[in-house]
């Protein structure tokens, strides 16, 4: 996604900050599931939008100049929004956008004729670059798989296949709060599981590339062979007295040799995934993790 600030102020982007009536941001020109998504405008959502490259147009009949960068900070004032950010570089004149590119920014007609805010479902590098329209390497990079052989997750699940459905409830509210590729479930990444040596890239990622380690245990964890290569590496992180990036949750009865008693956990059967997602993040405020 990018997002898209038209302003009819010529010099609006001369500045650091512009302010804009509430009712004219994300309401207008972005799609409905996108609304929803960022409708709150939390602390959760502003990291995530602050995360996407940022389009700067001037209305149509003022400058023609536009300009790639980035939103640094929102802050809701009442019927107002004041957005901050920073300019980068500069970008084909809004004209050329009209005349040429509307359909493949994603842009209605007559949106570059007023002033809003608006979120596009559209990835802008690779618009870009399939329209041989020179971009900054940081705008082609933006939306790249990351590699997750060195990639630093905040949170890695680790979990039987038995208990995927609920597992996949929980990942999918963590892309909601903390953002794509800020957490390790397998299903996303299966392109670069399917290669010899698997066992040590697990074991790497949930021992050395994940602040936090969810496992969802019971008696089919125990059973399953891969929760065992991937428990050893938890084991280690545990060895290493590193309990704080521990976390249980308990899906049943049945046991798992290294899992005591006396151990915490949070038991699964009474607890939402939405509850559990709260959770997760709660621990990642403790451990420093969201900045």
């Amino acid at each position: 996604m990018y997002n898209l600030l038209v302003s009819a102020n010529e010099d609006a982007f001369q500045y650091n900050s512009i302010t804009l009536d509430k009712e004219r941001c994300i309401n207008e020109y972005t799609d409905s599931e996108i609304k929803v998504q960022f409708s709150k405008l939390d602390l959760t959502q502003i990291r995530e939008l602050k995360k996407l490259p940022t389009l700067f147009c001037n209305e149509i009949g003022t400058k023609d100049e536009t300009y790639l960068g980035e939103i640094t900070g929102i802050t809701v004032k009442q019927k107002q929004l004041k957005i901050d950010f920073r300019i980068k570089d500069k970008f084909i004149n809004n004209i050329e956008i009209k005349q040429k590119y509307l359909y493949d920014f994603g842009i209605s007609e007559w949106e570059l004729n007023r002033t809003h805010w608006a979120i596009k479902d559209i990835d802008l590098g690779m618009v870009c670059k399939v329209k041989k329209i020179q971009v900054p390497d940081w705008i082609l990079k933006s939306n790249l798989p990351v590699n997750i052989s060195n990639h630093q997750f905040k949170v890695a699940l680790s979990f039987s296949g038995d208990y995927r459905v609920y597992v996949k409830q929980v990942a999918n509210e963590l892309e909601r709060i903390l953002g794509k590729d800020s957490y390790f479930f397998d299903e996303n990444y299966k392109a670069q599981l399917a290669m010899p040596s698997m066992d040590l890239i697990l074991q790497d990622i949930y021992s050395n590339k994940s602040d936090l380690i969810v496992i969802f245990f019971g008696g089919s964890y125990q059973k399953k062979e891969w929760c065992g290569i991937e428990f050893s590496a938890i084991r280690e992180v545990i060895l290493r007295k590193e309990k704080n990036r521990i976390m249980y949750v308990k899906m049943d009865d049945g046991k798992v040799d290294g899992i005591l008693k006396i151990d915490g956990y949070i038991d699964a059967r009474n607890t939402t995934s939405s509850e559990i997602a709260s959770c997760i993040y709660e621990r990642l405020q403790i451990l420093g993790k969201l900045t």
